[in-house]
């Protein structure tokens, strides 16, 4: 992107960097005690063919390789005292959508990545990861601003896309929804039925099982997760 040099020199940081890029051994990433971000720059490897008619079997292969390098990358990091472990930040381009933009995501192949980090993030805490999206509006200077804006942030912002001089993150908006009055709503909810909410243990999966309960006094609700209660508020909710 040609911001790779200066986010790695740039005294504005004051920190170590190191920026990975397709002549990268991800195997020889020195993990000293002064390296606070590891900038990984995609594609690693030169997978820029996205075309319509790619072939399914280049896009699978393709995916397959980009797999390879984000579990090299997550074994190399992961097991580091937490206290001294550095920020991985996985760098595409052209993968995710501005909601109420014109359609932009091209680079379909590396769209996948950011799933990936958002599951590594949710999986394993102990691995600081953040995602960033450059879009074709932003400038190198741009670019190298909000990069190093967002490596100094006291408060860690795990998800972020670049649109030239804007920088925009996910949020939740509160939304009107039809039927909020029980009776207005198309779909009947039985007091007496059995409901399962995956992700239950979550704030979201804990404020529609209380509303299940309190709305529609609904008797049997089952939540399920990958890691049951996360605090002692949320127990309470659940012994209540």
């Amino acid at each position: 992107y040609g911001s790779a040099p200066a986010l790695g020199a740039s005294e504005r940081l004051r920190q170590k960097v190191i920026t990975l890029d397709s002549t990268a051994n991800i195997e020889e990433i020195p993990l000293t005690n002064d390296l606070c971000h590891i900038a990984v720059i995609w594609p690693l490897l030169p997978l820029t063919d996205t075309a319509s008619d790619q072939p399914f079997e280049d896009r699978l292969y393709g995916q397959h390789q980009i797999y390879d390098q984000l579990m090299s990358i997550f074994k190399r990091v992961q097991g580091v005292n937490e206290e001294r472990a550095p920020t991985v930040w996985f760098i595409t381009h052209q993968t995710q959508q501005l909601f109420g933009e014109v359609p932009t995501a091209t680079e379909v192949n590396h769209a996948t990545i950011w799933g990936f980090g958002r599951t590594l993030g949710m999986e394993h805490p102990d691995v600081k990861c953040g995602l960033i999206d450059i879009q074709d509006k932003s400038s190198d200077s741009e670019i190298c601003t909000a990069i190093l804006k967002l490596a100094n942030m006291a408060t860690h912002q795990s998800e972020t896309i670049i649109c030239g001089p804007t920088t925009y993150k996910p949020v939740l908006k509160p939304v009107s929804v039809v039927g909020q009055v029980p009776g207005e709503l198309s779909t009947t909810i039985d007091p007496d039925g059995i409901y399962i909410i995956t992700g239950g243990f979550g704030g979201i999966g804990m404020s529609i099982a209380e509303w299940l309960v309190s709305s529609y006094h609904v008797r049997a609700i089952v939540l399920t997760g990958r890691t049951g209660p996360r605090d002692e508020e949320a127990r309470r909710q659940m012994a209540g």
